[in-house]
């Protein structure tokens, strides 16, 4: 589904990515793993065409999306969920969705919706409440429901868990796992929590420097450097 070869990519004359190549295929998740300053969420930024690419290509669906704008990207299937919190406080919960669905006809907002408030029965008790009052994880489900009315086939996810408690991060992952179960959605996910990352995906890329350092599927777990750097201890 996605292709990226060779990409060399930073912000202006600082070159954060040094030739990366990655995949992801359909209905897979793919992890991106590695210390601060890595280039991981730079990968993700690269493919949302949001940062200065000067070599490489990104193919999508066989495609080539290199440099692609924004709205080109959404018509494609592509939604990138940020770092943060990007919800709009002052909106309802159903504004903020009905906002991510764009332009499209009332009658697929809608179907969208169902869908969203399927998988989120949260959202739906709380439709009418405003953004800013929801809880950490709700703030989450938002994020992600709103990525899900853009009707992506592609959902890039930078540091999802960043900020939720333990228990709700253990909640979040069930559901990133159940969105690619039931909606049939691949995922490029860039997150902190090394070793829950691994569990729930089907591959993973450790970066490091601007480069692949390390891939392999569950079974990197019991890499010597996994071990010893990502996960704590000796």
């Amino acid at each position: 589904m996605l292709q990226i070869t060779h990409l060399q990519a930073g912000y202006g004359e600082l070159q954060i990515l040094q030739g990366i190549d990655l995949e992801v295929k359909a209905d897979e998740i793919v992890a991106l793993i590695g210390p601060n300053g890595a280039g991981k969420s730079t990968v993700l930024k690269s493919i949302f065409n949001i940062t200065t690419i000067t070599q490489g290509q990104i193919i999508f669906k066989g495609k080539n999306i290199t440099g692609l704008p924004t709205y080109e990207l959404l018509k494609l299937g592509v939604s990138f969920v940020p770092q943060g919190k990007i919800n709009f406080g002052e909106l309802t919960v159903q504004e903020n969705l009905e906002l991510g669905a764009g332009m499209r006809d009332k009658a697929i907002i809608q179907k969208n919706l169902e869908r969203v408030y399927h998988q989120f029965p949260a959202l739906r008790e709380r439709k009418e409440q405003l953004a800013f009052s929801l809880s950490g994880g709700q703030q989450q489900m938002l994020a992600l429901g709103r990525a899900l009315m853009q009707s992506p086939s592609l959902l890039l996810l930078d540091e999802p868990s960043l900020g939720l408690s333990p228990k709700l991060q253990v909640e979040l992952f069930q559901m990133l796992v159940k969105l690619k179960q039931e909606e049939g959605l691949s995922l490029l996910m860039v997150e902190q929590n090394a070793k829950k990352a691994i569990e729930i995906a089907d591959r993973t890329y450790l970066l490091e420097d601007g480069k692949v350092a390390l891939q392999g599927g569950k079974e990197i777990l019991s890499h010597k450097k996994i071990k010893e750097v990502y996960l704590g201890g000796r």
